[in-house]
């Protein structure tokens, strides 16, 4: 068995360092090539951010607008408590109509 012939130029020669630099070029491709992918999924990132934030704040216009047509708790407590004060001031006139009517049926018997 023979042994393998070395294919490499000569160190110190031309052709040597012209392969140097022809690896270490590849090697720095390859580092551009892994950085331009970060760059885009970094890009892509950024950009669904901003959708997201967009669509936040477009869900938060809508909320505004929807609570806008929504009465207030003044409103509310206005409401009941006149809800409130008419039930009494019904109950009261039924209690002194129906105290009549008991009287009426006590002076006819």
């Amino acid at each position: 068995m023979s042994e393998p012939e070395n294919t490499q130029p000569p160190r110190g020669s031309a052709a040597h360092e012209l392969n140097a630099v022809n690896i270490a070029l590849r090697a720095l491709e390859g580092t551009v090539r892994v950085l331009d992918n970060q760059r885009e999924a970094m890009t892509k990132t950024a950009d669904e951010m901003r959708l997201d934030v967009r669509d936040m704040r477009d869900r938060m216009a809508r909320l505004e607008t929807k609570v806008d047509g929504l009465p207030t708790k003044d409103w509310i407590g206005g409401v009941v408590s006149k809800s409130i004060t008419t039930t009494a001031t019904i109950v009261g006139v039924i209690a002194t109509i129906l105290g009549g009517v008991v009287a009426l049926i006590h002076y006819v018997h």
